[in-house]
């Protein structure tokens, strides 16, 4: 994706190829234990195209997947754009049932102001703040933060890149609310995914 991302937003393919990713995504998801959501990234030219909220509105309709299931992820430089335009757009996203979240945040280097403008149901803190945290009291300390932080705003916690057991006790020590990384499971296709899924599901 580092490679041919930029490269297809450089030549304009990026929303055809942003739709054909999402409506593959729902139509899989749909496979799946019905309480997990689906996240997808949009690439900040997607949310510059008119017809990002048809297009969304569109492939829930015809997959069929419940647009509470549905989570876009945004990077956190988008949010420097303030503008009324913008924030319209994520505001008409949210109209439609879905949550948004902020991926990678703690890198982007833009003001918290935006975290009470606009209208985001999750942080994903980046896994540069994770990695080493046993050893790195300053990682603690903005962990810390940033999980203080998203709870007094309403916004649920998402942790990336978690890899060892004592990374996850002090993220569930400090309230983080969920996790991604190694330590779950290594990156899988989709097939290996649902089969994963499915086999949690039945040990709940």
């Amino acid at each position: 994706p580092a490679d041919f991302i930029p490269i297809a937003e450089e030549c304009g393919l990026i929303s055809e190829l942003g739709e054909a990713i999402l409506a593959k995504a729902a139509t899989i998801a749909l496979l799946w234990p019905s309480e997990i959501m689906l996240a997808v990234n949009l690439s900040p030219v997607q949310l510059k195209d008119v017809n990002l909220i048809d297009t969304v509105r569109e492939v829930l309709a015809e997959t069929g997947l419940s647009p509470s299931r549905l989570e876009l992820e945004i990077t956190e430089g988008t949010l420097a754009d303030t503008s009324p335009q913008f924030i319209k757009v994520l505001n008409d996203l949210k109209g439609l049932g879905i949550k948004l979240a902020i991926d990678d945040f703690g890198t982007g280097y833009s003001s918290l102001g935006y975290l009470k403008h606009f209208p985001i149901d999750n942080l994903k803190i980046d896994r540069s703040f994770v990695m080493g945290l046993e050893s790195d009291t300053a990682n603690q300390a903005i962990l810390k933060a940033i999980v203080a932080l998203g709870h007094n705003l309403g916004i649920n916690l998402v942790a990336e890149g978690v890899e060892t057991e004592r990374q996850r006790d002090f993220l569930l020590s400090i309230g983080c609310d969920e996790m991604q990384g190694f330590l779950f499971s290594q990156p899988l296709p989709f097939d290996q995914a649902g089969k994963l899924l499915l086999a949690q599901d039945k040990l709940v």
